[in-house]
């Protein structure tokens, strides 16, 4: 009958007591009082290539210190049985995390076990947790409107490779493209990078430029710029050379690219910003309000924006009037008719759109108190 060395289950420890140390070789005693003298213990089988650690204790002063051994090498018929006993008590579909992250009916799902070829790969599930999509990418995003942005990897002679091979080789590039919900690949993954779709327009970076596409691959906006941003209203900003303007879904300039800075349009007004200076240009890439501000932010629905001068801020219409003069340390945009706002005392509190403060016992809005 085989005997066992008594064995402590933290961290795949083996614990025993040392006899003697000489010429390589140690004295193990067993949990039965018997002893064996050899050059190691023997170390559990192990699945990847880390090195375990085993704890030898010292008889003589209780001290002890740690000594690692090789793991034992599995054979290719030893892998192939343990695959085997991998295959049948492991499901082939992992479990999906709670909460579920289900868009158009399906979720991201990683292939987590541990000797399968498409070990460490995305692929997507349905509702019931079925594989609907297979194991085959390096990353992907959540399904919107019928489309996933996904990605592979590839060598530099293009041939595809699994995402690991990246991380300790660094021979691969990671490449974008989408899919539909068969899993088809309708823009190729061949992008540097690929933004989400807004206004049926994503921005994609080739060859170190970017352009837009529509979700069948078309290139609707030319590679051109130096950084490209999302629609929002129909408009997105882009730049080249570090000078920022607003294009439509067409590709057409609408606010010409000379400023050192420029906000969404909001309300018919993008806020602009050119030799330090602040000012609003129309829909039409007109400047209404002068650039005469040291900064500016977003008119919404109230009609007014927060503009500064000096550090100090204070409020506009789209005339470029002053309305609320410039006096407070730091203001919001107003919100029903309510902006927060702190004045030079550091003091917080409310006011209405005539700049009059507002008490707190006669508000119901989603602020929160004063100070």
């Amino acid at each position: 009958m085989k005997i066992t060395p008594f064995c402590v289950f933290t961290g795949l420890l083996f614990a025993a007591s040392v006899g003697a140390f000489s010429q390589g070789q140690r004295t193990f005693r067993y949990s039965d009082g018997t002893t064996q003298t050899t050059g190691a213990p023997k170390a559990k089988y192990s699945y990847d290539d880390k090195t375990p650690q085993v704890n030898y204790k010292r008889a003589e002063n209780k001290s002890s210190y740690t000594s690692p051994t090789r793991p034992h090498v599995l054979s290719e018929a030893e892998k192939k049985e343990l695959r085997k006993k991998e295959d049948k008590n492991k499901p082939a579909v992992v479990s999906a995390p709670v909460p579920r992250n289900i868009h158009d009916g399906l979720e991201p799902a990683e292939d987590n076990r541990p000797f399968a070829p498409t070990r460490l790969l995305f692929g997507y599930i349905d509702v019931t947790g079925k594989l609907a999509i297979p194991y085959q990418f390096g990353s992907v995003g959540n399904f919107d409107s019928g489309t996933a942005i996904v990605s592979k990897y590839y060598d530099d002679n293009g041939k595809e490779v699994l995402p690991y091979e990246d991380q300790y080789h660094n021979r691969s590039k990671q490449r974008w493209g989408v899919i539909d919900k068969t899993g088809k690949q309708i823009i190729p993954c061949q992008y540097e990078s690929i933004y989400l779709f807004r206004c049926g327009l994503a921005p994609v970076k080739k060859d170190g430029k970017y352009g837009y596409l529509n979700r069948s691959g078309e290139v609707v906006v030319p590679f051109i710029y130096d950084r490209a941003d999302l629609f929002y209203g129909g408009y997105a900003q882009v730049h080249i050379n570090h000078k920022f303007g607003l294009i439509d879904t067409a590709g057409n300039v609408i606010v010409p690219l000379v400023y050192d800075g420029v906000s969404d349009l909001s309300y018919c007004f993008a806020a602009v910003k050119k030799n330090g200076k602040c000012g609003y240009v129309n829909e039409k890439g007109v400047e209404v309000i002068p650039l005469v501000y040291d900064n500016a932010l977003n008119f919404y629905d109230e009609g007014i924006a927060p503009v500064s001068i000096a550090d100090k801020w204070g409020f506009i219409d789209k005339t470029g009037t002053i309305v609320i003069p410039v006096q407070f340390a730091e203001t919001y945009s107003f919100m029903n008719g309510i902006a927060k706002v702190t004045d030079g005392d550091h003091k917080t509190y409310f006011i209405d759109k005539t700049g009059k403060r507002i008490d707190d016992k006669n508000r119901t809005d989603q602020w929160g108190k004063s100070n």
